[in-house]
C-alpha cells in the first residue's frame, strides 16, 4: 500500500521549491471533495485498524488469563503437539457435521 502524507500548500509560495515534493498537475485537479473522500477513507481505515488492535488486545488477555488460571497444556515433541491439534481439528470437523 502507497504511503500517504498530507501536506498543506501555500498557493502564494514559490512553487519552484514544490515541483520535486508534488505533482502539480494532480494537485490542480484535486477537488475539495477529492480531498473530503481521501480524509473520510483514512478516518475509516484508522478506526478499523483501532478496532482490530482492540481485538488483538482482548485476545492477548484471554491467553494471558487462561496461562494464569492454568488452562493449558504443555507438550513434549512436535509429534505430541501436531496429535493434539489434529484431534482438535477432526472433534471440530465432527461438530460441524452434525450443525
Amino acid at each position: 500500500m502507497a504511503k500517504i502524507t498530507r501536506k498543506n500548500i501555500d498557493v502564494n509560495q514559490n512553487l519552484s521549491k514544490l515541483r520535486n515534493k508534488v505533482n502539480l498537475p494532480l494537485l490542480d485537479a484535486t477537488t475539495d471533495a477529492d480531498i473530503a473522500k481521501h480524509i473520510a477513507e483514512d478516518d475509516a481505515e484508522a478506526l478499523l485498524d483501532a478496532t482490530r488492535l482492540k481485538a488483538l488486545q482482548a485476545a492477548m488477555q484471554l491467553g494471558l488469563d487462561d496461562i494464569e488460571a492454568g488452562r493449558y497444556k504443555e507438550f513434549s515433541s512436535k509429534t505430541s503437539l501436531r496429535k493434539h491439534l489434529k484431534s482438535i481439528i477432526t472433534k471440530a470437523a465432527t461438530t460441524a457435521k452434525k450443525t
